[in-house]
């Protein structure tokens, strides 16, 4: 980790313009270091907007801009690089940034050290990400006719992305042959992006006789995504002096790899929107949106979708209750659809490889990818009644919100028996309910002449039931490889959406209790290495087998409360906002632990709670011992029971709160009296200082219970940290000049 990371980021933006053309534009400059070492990022923008009046009714808007950005990443990856830090010790001192070739001095013994680790590549880390993207977007805008009942608008937008991936692996860190053949890797990767879009709709607006108020749009709208890339890995040179540079200096070129894809999207829409007297307001939607990342007789949707609101502020007989600014009632019902699961996956996929035949080698081809032309879209239908109330002149504003949806299709990657030959499918495997309440509301507390105070405060309950899984009791979400090797995370029937499964345990207590567990007696009759103080896997079932039947739902990774509560004081030229956010109820699989929790005997570091693990007594030393932790005895046997029981098998000591409340932002600011920044020449003059994530108050013994895990942010993914990149705290010095 770095002390401090830096970051300077710098805009400068000129606007102005006529009547019947305006300009807007703006170039940046963004230098950030991560908070581990090896990691920044660079970009340097430009961008452009124009607003021209053709004609009294045409209309033009021209938007562009375009970037180039750089960042550097750490060859092992960042959740590698996290683990491997955790994991030292803390009595030595890795140096290989200074020594440049993978070792460290043991501060114990003075002796050089290979450390030949995730740690060796993270500090001698040589990869970046370069990349150049640019968006051009045009809406062009004709009322029909004179009095601007009918107007058409048409928007048309194109995007081209450019990347290159450069990653080199020193061979000086390592020390062996044998792993320079295998580490010692150069990478280039290059791929291409473009994608068009183009939406057009006709627009109706019309207000009858003062009280009638009718809008109509009619549309289309089509967008193309396409890509394109080549990548190739080098391995063994002779010298690093290459990197990335010379791939022919290389000793082995591995098979050069090659990708295409493309996603359309086609859609046609319409709506209506009908307004009596400001009091009653109608609306009523229908969407065909077609994806072609499904079968060729399931890629259209349909989405219906209508609302009703009753302003009944506006009523004449609740006009004379003056302490009521704002109600209003309001139902909606809607259908939604989604088709997030990747591309081609209703195709079956062939891959290329190599086969011998007689000594001889030869090109083949084989299903990488079993297809399901079946694949659909899938749905969610909502059902949403709300009120909305103003009071006191609207100094109190609040919303309230109840909803259910009814998720149909429910699309994931269907893990399949390995016996099959394939390890997954993308499938709709069931439906999912979910229900809440959301509230928020808005208070002006004080409001005076050079002083104000307001607050902002949400919260919302969600609880979600899987009640279909297409015949099946459980579908695995999320499996972890790395040694590992189980499955976490499921949809179970009847739980909550990402629900937890694995092992409860407790600690033998004593002899009786180990000769009593019938578990143990897997070991050696002769030789029992299961002793008091060990980890005791409950038998749920009470067969006298540890097995997968013995598994129990340890929590659900989605919490059940989540909001945020926001204070702004003003008081003359100064402003000042703190932001907290909460989550209450979410559990965490907290994989940090198969490392750091694995009470054996070695070289990791491990949780300062292991201080406090079970000691048995020891008459030699005249240790009294302590029983009364609840963490067990640390254990290096490695027998059949024991390896059970030390080894990483999923258990409760796994999954950890995810409750937090957190003080997310504070921010003051100042703004200089106009009298005094035209004096040095400037129109506006705003000094500010942010502080990001300042205080979190958790028992989460992670980085991050907000955690953003490195193995993804999906449904499948929830609630699993895998050594995620650190939340940083972050202080920010901000000047906004005006000319």
């Amino acid at each position: 980790l770095r002390d401090m990371a830096q970051r300077h980021n710098y805009t400068v933006s000129l606007q102005g313009g006529s009547k019947d053309m305006r300009y807007y534009i703006s170039g940046g400059y963004l230098n950030e270091q991560g908070i581990l070492q090896n990691s920044s990022n660079e970009r340097l923008n430009f961008s452009t907007k124009f607003n021209m009046n053709l004609s009294p009714r045409l209309h033009l808007d021209v938007k562009g801009s375009i970037s180039r950005q750089q960042t550097e990443k750490i060859s092992s990856g960042y959740s590698g690089a996290t683990m491997r830090m955790l994991m030292l010790k803390p009595t030595g001192k890795v140096n290989g940034t200074d020594l440049g070739d993978g070792t460290y001095i043991d501060e114990e013994t003075g002796e050089i050290l290979n450390i030949n680790t995730e740690a060796a590549k993270a500090m001698n880390s040589n990869q970046w990400n370069k990349r150049i993207n640019a968006d051009l977007n045009a809406v062009f805008r004709w009322d029909i006719d004179r009095k601007k009942y009918w107007s058409f608008n048409s928007t048309v937008g194109y995007k081209f992305s450019n990347n290159n991936d450069y990653a080199y692996v020193l061979r000086s860190i390592y020390t062996k042959e044998s792993d320079i053949d295998k580490n010692n890797k150069a990478t280039r990767k290059t791929s291409q992006g473009i994608s068009w879009s183009n939406e057009n709709f006709i627009n109706y607006t019309r207000t009858f006789k003062k009280k009638h108020y009718l809008m109509w749009t009619l549309g289309q709208s089509w967008q193309r995504e396409q890509s394109e890339g080549f990548n190739v890995d080098v391995t063994r040179f002779d010298t690093d002096y290459f990197m990335w540079n010379n791939l022919g200096a290389g000793a082995y070129v591995s098979v050069p790899g090659s990708s295409y894809k493309a996603i359309t999207h086609s859609s046609f829409f319409t709506r209506a929107i009908y307004t009596y007297d400001q009091r009653f307001t109608f609306t009523f939607s229908l969407r065909a949106d077609g994806s072609s990342r499904f079968g060729e007789d399931s890629r259209y949707g349909y989405f219906p979708a209508a609302s009703i609101s009753w302003r009944m502020s506006k009523e004449k007989w609740l006009k004379k209750v003056r302490w009521i600014s704002e109600l209003k009632p309001r139902f909606s019902v809607g259908v939604t659809g989604n088709d997030r699961i990747g591309e081609y996956k209703a195709e079956t996929m062939l891959s290329s490889n190599k086969v011998l035949i007689n000594g001889q080698s030869y090109n083949s081809s084989t299903i990488s990818q079993i297809g399901n032309p079946n694949l659909q879209w899938e749905t969610t239908h909502e059902y949403n009644g709300g009120l909305d109330v103003g009071l006191f002149k609207n100094r109190i504003r609040f919303s309230l919100d109840a909803y259910y949806k009814k998720t149909y299709n429910l699309l994931y990657n269907y893990r399949l028996p390995l016996t099959t030959g394939y390890s997954q499918v993308s499938a709709n495997v069931g439906n999912i309910d979910n229900k809440g309440v959301e509230f928020e509301i808005h208070t002006r507390n004080i409001e005076h002449k050079n002083f104000s105070w307001n607050t902002d405060f949400n919260i919302a309950w969600n609880k979600s039931e899987v009640t279909d899984l297409g015949g099946n009791d459980n579908v695995v979400l999320y499996y972890m490889g790395n040694g590992v090797n189980q499955n976490i995370t499921y949809l179970l029937l009847g739980q909550p959406l990402g629900v937890i499964k694995g092992y409860e345990t407790e600690i033998y207590k004593s002899w009786d209790e180990v000769y009593a567990d019938d578990a143990v007696w897997v070991e050696d009759p002769l030789n029992i290495q299961t002793r008091p103080g060990m980890l005791k896997y409950v038998d749920q079932n009470g067969d006298g087998v540890i097995d997968d039947n013995d598994k129990v739902v340890l929590g659900q990774a989605l919490p059940n409360i989540m909001g945020g509560f926001t204070n702004t004081f003003n008081y003359k030229n100064w402003s000042l906002t703190v932001f907290f956010n909460y989550a209450l109820g979410g559990k965490i699989v907290n994989t940090n632990v198969t490392k750091l929790d694995t009470y054996q005997a070695g070289n990791n570091n491990s949780y300062a709670d292991a201080l406090g693990a079970w000691r048995p007594v020891n008459p030699i030393t005249g240790d009294q011992g302590w029983s009364g932790g609840t963490k067990p005895i640390p254990s290096s046997y490695s027998s059949q029971s024991t390896a059970r029981q030390y080894s990483q098998n999923v258990i409760d000591r796994w999954v950890e709160d995810g409750s937090y409340l957190r003080l997310k932002t504070l921010s003051l600011s100042y703004s200089v009296p106009e009298k005094f920044s035209r004096k040095i020449g400037m129109q506006r003059l705003v000094i500010s200082l942010k502080g990001t994530n300042l205080w979190t108050l958790t028992k989460y013994r992670g980085f991050d219970p907000e955690m953003s895990s490195s193995v993804g942010t999906s449904n499948s993914t929830l609630g699993i940290d895998r050594s995620s990149y650190p939340a940083v705290k972050t202080f920010t010095f901000n000047l906004n000049i005006t000319f």
